[in-house]
């Protein structure tokens, strides 16, 4: 489990993330660039990923101030240790409030 791990207890700096397409809040609303807008994920350096036991894919649950979010991880060489990224200004993600501290948990397999 995440919190086993310490994934659950430790708090993560998480910082947002622009994208080329999708982060601007209405281009995300046309259908030719919401096409080629990434998936609203969660990014965490492989170390951290490690040591949760999360892998590319799985489900995470993100808890920052006012939002718990789930959110599918995704593992970024080189991201330092204690930093996540969200992508800013894609629908369902809590983007306006960052940077801020938060907790990753890891979600039960279905």
């Amino acid at each position: 489990k995440a919190e086993d791990a310490g994934m659950g207890k430790r708090r993560f700096l998480v910082l947002a993330a622009a994208h080329i397409f999708g982060s601007e809040e209405l281009s995300a609303l046309a259908p030719a660039v919401a096409e080629l807008s990434p998936r609203p994920y969660l990014a965490l350096g492989p170390a951290d990923a490690e040591a949760a036991g999360v892998k590319s894919g799985d489900m995470v649950d993100l808890a920052v101030p006012g939002a718990l979010v789930p959110l599918a991880a995704r593992i970024v060489p080189g991201l330092a240790p204690g930093v996540a990224i969200v992508p800013a200004g894609l629908g369902g993600v809590p983007w306006q409030g960052l940077p801020a501290r938060g907790r990753i948990t890891r979600r039960p397999s279905a």
